[in-house]
């Protein structure tokens, strides 16, 4: 029998946008000239013609996003520009283990910075499974954790099904695995991803569209559904990729702009569904690195450093773009191409984890930085 807790922790939800999502074009500096000096065919229009939607008098929503509008008015949401991991280096393979691993630089550390976080917590339920990826693999956030599992193709669950339905195979695996710790953890999570119906999960979208974008959508809104089936699991995470725009980023009607309806409107998908839950949800977007200012020939634009951070939750300060804004013009970027990173991407996740996740040791996810508290939640 599994002990259900009283503790009032938020479930978190981590969406990492690999490859390197532009962050000038999510949260867009409408008043910089540099901006579309720099950007003659990839800048997005102001809000004085329409195109996009004022935040706060200095950065815009893109159309494209419309659908978290009204998480940010009534104070459920904060953009962060200028955000990210201090490292000089624009390699989508090390910026996203630096990013995976929670540290500034490349470091010695074997295990994830979620993993981490749900060493020093514990569990919402007793035996229960801690996280769940919705894609098909455990991204390395979650390396080294108990208890883990991702979501399984139609054609795995299929064969755990058959396992789960025939106690001799079952008693050969255990006689086999008797004493063996991963063996228990991995059976815990066999139970728990059939337990979960497949009736209450939403099938391949049918409309005409690309694969990345019903994948997209697909994990999106099972991620809301799994919430709703399992209020027990902790930690969910979604890895959304193909963010590199080095050609034909396009503007209105672009390949970006389809990219970021897709996640707009699948991310207001899993607040509608989360929202009435019981135990609340904390939303955290993010990526390894943003776009260079200087849109390239190609009509695209390429790594750059300073990116973009969204939060979405009832306990987050939102109706704000939280800044330290540096500006875009010369002397103001980094290595006088790039946003310069102001804001640490990990004193915003660990503010989650401590004062939403309810861990008191949010320093021993992130143990090389020093973490400065910056009034992302609620009080």
């Amino acid at each position: 029998m599994t002990t259900r807790t009283t503790s009032p922790r938020d479930r978190f939800v981590a969406i990492f946008l690999k490859g390197g999502a532009d962050g000038l074009s999510m949260c867009i500096p409408y008043r910089e000239k540099a901006y579309r000096r720099l950007r003659p065919t990839t800048a997005l229009p102001s809000p004085d013609h329409g195109g996009s939607i004022d935040l706060d008098g200095t950065f815009a929503l893109p159309r494209a996003l419309a659908a978290l509008e009204p998480l940010f008015r009534d104070g459920r949401l904060a953009i962060v520009p200028a955000c990210g991991l201090p490292i000089a280096d624009r390699s989508h393979f090390n910026a996203q283990a630096v990013l995976d691993a929670g540290t500034g630089a490349t470091s010695e550390l074997a295990t994830g910075w979620i993993a981490r976080h749900l060493a020093s917590t514990p569990p919402q339920e007793e035996g229960s499974i801690r996280a769940l990826s919705m894609n098909a693999f455990v991204p390395r956030s979650l390396r080294g954790a108990d208890r883990v599992a991702a979501m399984p193709s139609p054609e795995c669950r299929a064969s755990l099904q058959r396992l789960a339905e025939s106690p001799p195979l079952r008693r050969v695996l255990e006689s086999l695995y008797r004493g063996d710790p991963s063996w228990s953890a991995a059976r815990d999570a066999m139970e728990a991803l059939i337990a979960i119906d497949p009736k209450t999960l939403p099938g391949v979208p049918t409309e005409p569209e690309s694969t990345a974008r019903r994948e997209w959508r697909l994990a999106l809104e099972r991620t809301g559904h799994v919430a709703c089936a399992r209020p027990d699991i902790d930690v969910l995470t979604v890895e959304l990729d193909t963010w590199d725009t080095h050609v034909q980023q396009g503007a209105i009607g672009g390949a970006l702009e389809t990219k970021l309806r897709t996640l707009g409107d699948g991310l207001a998908e899993l607040v509608a569904l989360t929202d009435p839950l019981p135990r609340p949800t904390t939303i955290a977007v993010f990526t390894e690195f943003g776009r260079r200012v200087a849109e390239n020939g190609n009509g695209g634009t390429d790594h750059g450093r300073g990116g973009v951070a969204m939060f979405i939750g009832r306990g987050i300060a939102g109706g704000r773009v939280i800044h330290r804004w540096p500006g875009l013009r010369p002397r103001a970027l980094e290595d006088g191409r790039d946003v310069r990173i102001t804001i640490d991407l990990r004193d915003l996740l660990a503010e989650v984890l401590e004062k939403r996740l309810g861990n008191p040791a949010a320093q021993q996810a992130f143990p090389e930085h020093d973490l400065e508290v910056l009034g992302l939640t609620r009080s």
